[in-house]
């Protein structure tokens, strides 16, 4: 299509400075630029046919594509939310486990600090 566009841009062209001249075309270059621009209208149809072939494929691409992506993203964001629930578990015993290590530990460390005291 490109090609046409140019040729028959340069054909124009040709044809309007003889025209401002006063000169005529000659009759081979009318034919010509008619002949090319039956061939650009010719180039453009097929150009948008073919455009609207590939805009229903890439519509078809994007719609099949969410289709197969929806499932993966389901099972992502299901996946997710048990791994924070298991965290939240954890999170909680912390606490506990925090607890218990202070009431072991923490008698322990009053135990030497006492002993130290009395040497």
């Amino acid at each position: 299509r490109r090609h046409y566009e140019r040729k028959v841009e340069g054909l124009r062209q040709r044809a309007n400075e003889l025209e401002s001249k006063g000169k005529v075309s000659p009759k081979s270059q009318v034919e010509k630029l008619d002949r090319n621009e039956e061939k650009l209208k010719e180039a453009f149809t097929i150009h948008e046919r073919e455009a609207a072939k590939l805009c229903s494929l890439i519509e078809a691409v994007t719609h099949d594509g969410y289709m197969d992506l929806y499932p993966l993203v389901k099972n992502y964001m299901k996946w997710e939310i048990n791994r924070v629930g298991r965290e939240h578990d954890i999170a909680t015993q912390m606490s506990a486990t925090l607890d218990s290590l202070t009431e072991k530990c923490g008698s322990k460390k009053r135990s030497k600090k006492g002993s130290k005291k009395g040497k």
